[in-house]
């Protein structure tokens, strides 16, 4: 998340996507968590920056960091199960 607060533009989004979905599924402990790795990271990655994109206009830039990392980490888990 931190990643795409910081550079908010598509190109780099599926760079972060794709560099992480395999980084997780490399490291992952969790029984066939390779696949599921895969595909939450990079969908989780464009809803991250669609919110991001859409709530940037708030004045309150650690708060909105603070609740979209916060729905962006529900989001990830609820794709990944």
């Amino acid at each position: 998340f931190l990643s795409i607060i910081l550079f908010p533009k598509v190109q780099h989004v599926v760079v972060i996507a794709l560099v992480t979905g395999v980084i997780s599924a490399l490291t992952t402990g969790f029984p066939g968590g390779q696949i599921p790795n895969m595909i939450d990271k990079p969908v989780t990655a464009f809803i991250f920056l669609a919110l991001f994109l859409s709530c940037q206009k708030m004045k309150n830039k650690i708060v909105l960091t603070a609740v979209l990392t916060a729905i962006g980490t529900a989001v990830s888990g609820v794709i990944f199960l």
